[in-house]
């Protein structure tokens, strides 16, 4: 067994250990240990096995404390297949599961930690300043021109909103006001306005817009990174504010990233777009991309898959800086980041769902380039 499948295998019993498999690799541990422990008797306990097993639960965090008995019959059984399993797989997982080996297992907790990936998470601010909470089992909410509702056409139900009533049996009369709706760092959702837009929220942003539009123009405001689709309308073009800039459309599918201290980008995949600052504009083309730094507008194409990866739950790096990647995890996984010694000035490339715990697409980052990982909690230290 060379050593890099000894990592795996060891990173794999951690993660059955602490309940973190996905249910594809239980089903593999599992039937491992059935086809290995048909020769071996219930009987069989590796000496000092009691007394382990009490310190080893003694100094696994509470939470775990519930399915001790699960785990720890597990953990027996392994250990006494771990004889046989020696002979048909290699020394290196044998000397990781025998108990012999103490502090071995014990330390395992010191980097087995994990952290899942973001979900539907926001929260619409009304004018008055009441927040409603909206569901993470759904995906979406509709702005009507005299309710909130979800996607699925589910009412939303909120002390907050009804309070903000002025017709009878609980109809929900939002009138003409500005509404605010938040994605917090882990979070997204998705937003119809009234005219029939529809936006798509990354994690870490917000958008301001009317509950119902009026005037000439469409105005909305936006702070962090939001897909676009928007509603034809020729009469009425619609403007985003962000990022000391504005985007002047009248029906087109769009993505802006407007994130604080980060370049202003406007890539445009449908139709057509013009951006402006206080100095400039340019009119874009689909596939084309504009970065906008102190009024300077830049144009070049763009790499669509690259841009939209994240609306489509993925991650696509392609030939980012380490920073960059790690600002990018640290919104979708709430985490903090920490550095340590003279990281090089590689390009990283890759694609991984976003939907996986941060802990694989890490794995996959070392497996690029020279660089290593250490999960505590909700921090991430970056090493060479």
């Amino acid at each position: 067994m060379n050593e890099q499948s000894y990592l795996e295998e060891r990173q794999l019993l951690d993660r059955y250990r602490n309940g973190l498999c996905s249910s594809q690799e239980e089903l593999l541990i599992d039937h491992w240990f059935n086809q290995q422990s048909r020769s071996l008797s219930d009987d069989f306990v590796e000496p000092g096995y009691n007394e382990l097993r009490e310190e080893i639960w003694s100094k696994l965090p509470a939470s775990n404390q519930p399915v001790k008995t699960l785990k720890l019959l597990t953990l027996k059984r392994i250990t006494a297949a771990a004889a046989i399993f020696l002979f048909t797989v290699g020394v290196g997982f044998y000397f990781y599961i025998n108990l012999g080996n103490k502090q071995d297992i014990v330390n395992a907790s010191n980097y087995a930690n994990d952290v899942g990936p973001g979900g539907n998470k926001v929260t619409i601010t009304l004018a008055n300043g009441k927040t409603v909470h909206l569901s993470d089992a759904k995906t979406g909410v509709v702005i009507g021109n005299d309710k909130l509702a979800y996607s699925d056409g589910t009412e939303i139900q909120d002390p907050a909103l009804s309070q903000a009533t002025s017709l009878p049996k609980g109809a929900r009369e939002l009138n003409i006001q500005t509404l605010t709706a938040t994605t917090p760092r882990g979070g997204t959702y998705q937003v119809m306005l009234s005219d029939g837009t529809r936006i798509w929220m990354n994690a870490d942003s917000k958008i301001q817009f009317p509950s119902k539009f009026s005037g000439k123009r469409r105005r909305i405001i936006l702070t962090g990174e939001a897909y676009l689709e928007v509603a034809k309308d020729k009469s009425h073009p619609f403007v985003v504010k962000t990022g000391g800039q504005e985007i002047e459309v009248l029906g087109t599918h769009f993505n802006v990233s407007s994130y604080p201290n980060e370049p202003v980008k406007t890539t445009l995949l449908e139709g057509s777009v013009k951006v402006l600052t206080e100095m400039a504009f340019k009119i874009i083309r689909p596939g084309q991309q504009t970065i906008v730094e102190k009024n300077a507008i830049k144009v070049h194409d763009a790499d669509l898959d690259e841009v939209i990866a994240w609306k489509d739950g993925d991650f696509n790096f392609n030939s980012e800086s380490i920073v960059s990647i790690m600002t990018t995890l640290s919104r979708w996984y709430d985490i903090e980041v920490k550095y340590q010694g003279q990281l090089k000035d590689d390009a990283f490339t890759g694609k991984i769902s976003r939907s996986k715990n941060i802990s694989q697409v890490l794995k996959m980052l070392e497996k690029t380039k020279g660089v290593h990982f250490k999960i505590e909690g909700r921090r991430v230290t970056v090493t060479e």
